[in-house]
């Protein structure tokens, strides 16, 4: 089967990080995905890929197998310059890491053209709140009809949060709410710091109870809550934008 000069580019976008994970050519390579990405959802975590087909054959069929931890899950997949959402062909690969396709034949009109180039954006999410913290790779292949198959490069990534996990956690139990954000804060502050802002956890739980609660449900709150306020001098701020990484 001949080989052609197909490159492909691929980077991560890390909504904890509000910013891509970029090997150093990657950036000049894909250039506006930021745009895209606000678009779309910038808090959810991103694999995006960069087919460039320097050469002068017309690719109308091809396609692009994923391999990844099975604790990750790639739900959908969208090409840049179409309205539609592809979900993705999940298959075990190994006990420990899953398969996903994505397959574009010819009847959909999508082609990789010569000199052009195609970007494809998979969302990313994780299946068990264990999972969190961790490193992943994503790796893979493309392949296209009457072309060689050339293998994706695998792409490192900590998936550190998770959209609507705090929240979850915190409604259910305030106390578990400040163990997570002590174990996704501490690397970022220090504990004095994180320590500050999770002893605060309670409280706001309460004043959100107090806030959908009747007439005699308030009074009781600030019965009990009136004596507990903690009074310090030395309060350490942390950033107003550290709860986006929840």
């Amino acid at each position: 089967m001949p080989s052609h000069p197909i490159a492909i580019t691929r980077t991560i976008y890390d909504p904890a990080l509000k910013d891509f994970v970029f090997d150093s050519p990657e950036g000049r390579v894909m250039p506006n995905i930021r745009q895209w990405i606000d678009k779309q959802n910038p808090v959810i975590y991103w694999y995006i890929l960069r087919v460039d087909n320097p050469s002068e054959l017309l690719l109308d069929q091809w396609a692009i197998e994923l391999y990844t931890h099975q604790a990750l899950n790639i739900t959908d997949a969208y090409i840049d310059g179409t309205d539609r959402r592809f979900e993705l062909k999940k298959r075990e690969r190994d006990p420990w890491s899953d398969k996903y396709v994505l397959s574009i034949p010819k009847q959909l009109g999508i082609p990789i053209v010569g000199s052009g180039a195609r970007r494809i954006f998979f969302k990313v999410d994780i299946n068990c709140r264990e999972g969190l913290m961790h490193e992943y790779g994503i790796s893979g292949k493309f392949i296209a009809q009457g072309v060689e198959a050339i293998d994706v490069r695998e792409k490192m990534f900590r998936y550190s949060c998770k959209v609507g996990e705090f929240r979850q956690i915190f409604n259910n139990n305030p106390d578990e709410a400040s163990v997570y954000a002590e174990k996704h804060l501490s690397t970022r502050y220090s504990s004095n710091s994180v320590q500050v802002f999770t002893n605060s956890f309670r409280m706001i739980h309460d004043l959100c109870k107090y806030c959908n609660s009747g007439p005699i449900g308030r009074m009781t709150f600030c019965t009990n809550s009136i004596c507990c306020i903690p009074i310090s001098k030395k309060f350490p701020r942390l950033p107003i934008n550290v709860l986006t990484l929840f």
